[in-house]
């Protein structure tokens, strides 16, 4: 009778042997030998440093409600449809987003529901990133997203929800990356729709230059005369235009948007009340506590109080 093997678990048994446990797969061996000694061993892949997501928020929604106005903001926003198809209104243009597929919304985008849905799952993943070639293909395209993607979705998940501190965000920036470039590469081999705004509304794309423009002078004060004529409009057709697209006055995303560049140094920098207002373009530090409460519903200094408060608070054993 031919004696039992016992195979051993871990480096090896210690013979030099693999065990059954440790031995690479035959199709891995295979793929290896077909990699050639090289002609220069100093000259490999060429290194192209690329920009990494940052401030990452996730979040679902279980359902989707039509609005009388669009959304804009200066974030990115991935949308991943889980459940229920729905209809999308991106700069004018409507498209489906079916389950199984990721949408990339990109910042200043106008966009809004067209459809209520009361059974739906969509998972948001919004985060700020450096404008690249990266992401460019992804622009107005629906992804299907295929069983690797959704691995690297689930990751991301239980990542995130492990975080504890900033350092621990770096691995939920790297998956998320990679769920990016994944999506990329992927969308490549889907037919191209080629993408038109509607040309009967010019006003979106006035709200979208406003905005980019917004975001480069918000640090310092300037008047709704000086963010029209850096864009080449009138101030009315501005202030038109916003209330047009957006449903408020151009006043409002200004206020929001410092308010909300304000919320991310509070939470990140132990900077002083007073040098967040002025860096933020506020000009005192009361008409920065007024704009504030009245955007997040509770002053500046509670405000960070209760994030901090939060953030070192010990999980519950």
């Amino acid at each position: 009778m031919t004696p039992k093997r016992h195979l051993k678990s871990g480096h090896g048994n210690g013979s030099g042997r693999a065990t059954q446990s440790t031995a690479p797969p035959a199709g891995l061996m295979r793929a290896a030998r077909g990699f050639a000694k090289p002609e220069n061993f100093y000259v490999g892949l060429s290194d192209r440093p690329r920009p990494m997501p940052r401030n990452i928020l996730m979040f679902c929604n279980l359902s989707l409600a039509p609005l009388p106005k669009d959304n804009v903001h200066y974030r990115f926003m991935l949308v991943l449809n889980l459940q229920t198809e729905a209809s999308m209104l991106i700069d004018s243009r409507m498209l489906n987003l079916a389950p199984g597929q990721a949408l990339l919304i990109f910042p200043f985008q106008t966009h809004r529901y067209l459809e209520r849905k009361s059974m739906a799952t969509w998972f948001f993943i919004t985060f700020e990133m450096t404008p690249s070639d990266l992401l460019r293909d992804l622009r107005n395209r629906p992804v299907d997203i295929l069983a690797d993607g959704w691995t690297l979705v689930d990751a991301l998940m239980h990542e995130y929800r492990q975080t504890q501190n900033e350092e621990a965000m770096d691995g939920v920036c790297e998956i998320l990356t990679a769920l990016l470039v994944r999506l990329q590469r992927r969308v490549r081999y889907q037919p191209v729709v080629t993408w038109e705004p509607h040309p009967g509304m010019p006003a979106h794309r006035i709200v979208q230059r406003a905005c980019l423009a917004i975001e480069k002078m918000v640090t310092r004060h300037f008047s709704i005369s000086d963010l029209a004529d850096d864009i080449h409009v009138s101030g009315g057709h501005l202030r038109a235009c916003f209330q047009e697209v957006l449903g408020f006055p151009v006043t409002t995303y200004i206020r929001r948007t410092r308010v909300y560049m304000a919320c991310r140094m509070l939470s990140r920098t132990e900077s002083a009340i007073g040098e967040i207002a002025e860096r933020c373009g506020f000009g005192s530090i009361y008409a920065f506590s007024r704009a504030f409460k009245r955007e997040v519903g509770t002053p500046p200094k509670q405000y960070r109080a209760h994030l901090w408060e939060t953030r070192n608070r010990l999980p519950s054993q």
